[in-house]
């Protein structure tokens, strides 16, 4: 919760009610395997960084999932968008 720059009453208690904490996340998790299955991944965001559930989640995509590249607009069309008019 230090990271948190606002934490409410359900926050608050997810981590200091120990037996509410648990019996949430077992029905999160039992709810959401039944639903999808082998898809689900569980991080502990204050165990793993960002850069570490990335690698994961997309090694759980396979080589299918890919990221598109950006794509860059030329000044030409940068202008266009910049005044309001469609190329």
């Amino acid at each position: 919760m230090d990271g948190r720059a606002v934490v409410d009453s359900a926050d608050r208690r997810s981590v200091e009610d120990e037996a509410f904490a648990a019996r949430f996340n077992s029905a999160l998790l039992h709810g959401m395997a039944r639903r999808h299955g082998d898809r689900l991944l569980v991080f502990d965001t204050a165990e793993h960084s960002p850069e570490e559930i990335a690698k994961h989640v997309l090694a759980k995509a396979g080589p299918a999932f890919t990221v598109p590249a950006l794509r860059t607009a030329s000044a030409e069309e940068s202008s266009t968008m910049a005044a309001g008019r469609v190329a």
